[in-house]
């Protein structure tokens, strides 16, 4: 069975940020939702995805900020267009069935980490669809990442071909470069070309510590020696945790229950046109608000492929 993964986080974040200001007729904004609806109708209805799951980072703090409390600090909070759209998309998910997982204290890449790994003991393929680099860490014969965007499988292969590491090795890598967008120091002054020969020529971290004084470069033996604290506690941040308490069968992540009357009403509701198609309705035409703005015409007549004679 193949299984898809949703970094629900990453991807509310990247539909937010890449569509253009979207609402519907009520001011209600809905660029956020558009775009992760787009994701889930893909996976669905045309790769014909039978089991999925959605999961989700928690508010409360996490392990991570128990022993690095600078752990994701410099992120700024949710801006508000987005905070509404978020239950508005786990409505989507709930209609089409889809499982979401949400657990206090718990990042959302462990929970992914643990449910991947142990489908994969089970024998599953698994596809994780996240723009993080850090689930390169999990990539192995099958689990792999999936760029929806590129409607590529990013494997093993991959990771080598643009990393020059093994995939295991992708935490090392993070270790030394560490990660701006989630406070991971990391070491100043090595950057991913120069760490990656590192890793390489030492195989791994604990090596590389070892054995600082075979390392040529001056400046990089001095760099390492002043950081070997901030090395190991970045490894440890960049470590996704396969091992979360969680236990999930997989007659529970069967996308097989969908609410056709709710996903039509919540289409109708946040007129979201260009998926009605998707619904089994005879007509597959539904009712709609008045169209009250020369923008919002345009946008339905292109939604629908009716020419306009205007350029988008």
């Amino acid at each position: 069975m193949k299984i898809y993964l949703i970094d629900g986080n990453a991807y509310f974040y990247r539909s937010f940020h890449a569509i253009r200001v979207l609402a519907n007729s009520k001011g209600i904004p809905t660029n956020a939702v558009f775009g992760f609806v787009g994701l889930l109708f893909k996976l669905i209805f045309e790769l014909k995805a039978k089991a999925v799951v959605a999961v989700f980072d928690s508010k409360e703090p996490t392990d991570r900020h128990s022993y690095y409390p600078q752990y994701k600090a410099n992120r700024p909070p949710m801006p508000e267009e987005l905070i509404i759209q978020v239950s508005i998309i786990k409505d989507f998910l709930k209609a089409l069935s889809v499982k979401i997982l949400q657990i206090a204290g718990v990042e959302a890449d462990d929970i992914i980490g643990t449910i991947a790994n142990n489908f994969y003991k089970e024998g599953h393929e698994i596809l994780i669809l996240s723009g993080d680099k850090d689930f390169f860490q999990l990539v192995n014969d099958r689990i792999k990442i999936y760029d929806s965007q590129k409607d590529t499988i990013l494997d093993s292969k991959y990771v080598i071909e643009k990393y020059s590491l093994e995939p295991l090795k992708i935490v090392d890598l993070m270790a030394l470069t560490g990660d701006s967008i989630d406070n991971i120091p990391g070491v100043k002054g090595i950057g991913e070309k120069r760490a990656t020969e590192l890793i390489r020529d030492f195989s791994d971290i604990d090596n590389l510590i070892n054995r600082i004084s075979e390392i040529r470069n001056n400046r990089i033996k001095r760099l390492i020696q002043e950081n070997v604290d901030n090395i190991r506690l970045s490894k440890r941040l960049s470590q996704i945790n396969c091992n979360v308490s969680i236990k999930i069968s997989l007659d529970e992540i069967m996308v097989d229950r969908i609410d056709w009357d709710e996903l039509k009403r919540l289409i109708t509701e946040y007129e979201l046109r260009s998926f009605i198609k998707y619904l089994p309705f005879d007509d597959n035409k539904l009712k709609v608000s008045i169209i009250n703005d020369e923008r919002m015409l345009i946008n339905f007549l292109f939604d629908n492929h009716i020419n306009t004679g205007v350029k988008a």
